[in-house]
């Protein structure tokens, strides 16, 4: 048996999110020597910012995780 009417439209996939394109590196100083330390400097920055970001994350997770297990250990003791 067939059923007629208005067939419902398939829910579109939302588009995956693209990464932030790296900008193009542009020169910081006129001086090819002070130019490179400079850029240097910049991608030590970034890496340990990054770092600090995760480090970060790990601790909030790991707080978060305290919280929960201390709150999760009340009510099942409230219950008994």
């Amino acid at each position: 048996m067939v059923k007629r009417g208005r067939m419902k439209p398939e829910p579109k996939a939302a588009p995956k999110r693209k990464a932030a394109p790296e900008p193009e590196l542009e020169s910081i100083s006129d001086e090819p020597v002070e130019n490179k330390l400079l850029t240097f400097i910049k991608n030590n920055v970034k890496e340990e910012v990054i770092e600090k970001l995760d480090e970060l994350k790990e601790n909030y997770k790991n707080e978060h995780a305290k919280k929960l297990k201390s709150i999760i250990e009340a009510s099942i003791v409230s219950v008994v």
